[in-house]
């Protein structure tokens, strides 16, 4: 009778032992996973924080570029309005000054002068920009300027760019394509005074034409390789003698 009792005890306390030992199992495997998940959450937010410093150097490369834009069409108004087209003497910004000043002088009336001063705005506006554009690949790293004459003899001036996490392991990219819009005036000479006025009040000087994110693919250091387990090393030879 008393082995029968000293028999449950024991039973009973291998009972608790192993549940004991379950729950710390299970307990182990709890912190595993919060820790993981924890890592995990921590990774994330460090990815979203790298992502919108991504954005936000992206979106001032375009404001900086847009800058350039407002400049360029800034000088050409200020060249047209304050008659230096009209100098011979004129020393600014504006290349090719002696070509446009020659080509209003021959015009043989006001309104034809109006009317090319008009048509010689997007072409003075266009050549302006090349000019401010060149040298935009050393302070814009990753800048490309390409410049095309279109179908009706005008450039056509795309830029593109890209910005990138340098400091990552694997690079995040964000790249993004623009085309230079052309300011639209409407330009009046009375035989004394030049005025204008833009066509459309409120108007984008670019448009974006390709914006895309990207990050380089994950490359593993080294190849995992399965062997055939069955098959012999090749520097053993297939039958060697046995030491006797």
């Amino acid at each position: 009778m008393f082995k029968n009792i000293s028999s449950k005890q024991g039973a009973a306390s291998v009972l608790v032992v192993v549940m004991m030992l379950v729950l710390m199992v299970f307990g182990l495997a709890m912190v595993t996973t919060t820790l993981a998940q924890l890592r995990l959450s921590n990774n994330h937010e460090a990815w979203v924080v790298k992502y919108y410093e991504l954005e936000i150097a992206a979106q001032k490369r375009i404001a900086d570029i847009d800058s350039i834009l407002y400049q360029t069409e800034t000088e050409v108004v200020a060249y047209m309005k304050s008659g230096d087209i009209l100098n011979p003497n004129y020393n600014g910004p504006i290349a090719n000054h002696r070509d446009y000043s020659d080509g209003f002088i021959i015009q043989d009336s006001v309104a034809n002068q109006s009317q090319y001063l008009t048509d010689i705005f997007p072409m003075i506006y266009m050549e302006q920009l090349a000019i401010n554009l060149d040298g935009i690949e050393t302070l814009m790293p990753g800048t490309v300027v390409s410049i095309d004459e279109n179908i009706t003899g005008m450039s056509d001036i795309t830029i593109k760019s890209s910005v990138t996490n340098k400091e990552e392991d694997y690079k995040k990219y964000i790249a993004f394509e623009l085309k230079a819009r052309i300011p639209e005036y409407s330009i009046s000479y009375n035989g004394q005074i030049i005025d204008g006025v833009k066509a459309v009040a409120v108007a984008d000087r670019y448009s974006i034409t390709n914006y895309f994110e990207l990050q380089e693919p994950v490359q593993y250091e080294e190849d995992i390789k399965f062997g055939n387990p069955f098959e012999k090393p090749a520097d053993t030879p297939a039958d060697t003698p046995a030491d006797n």
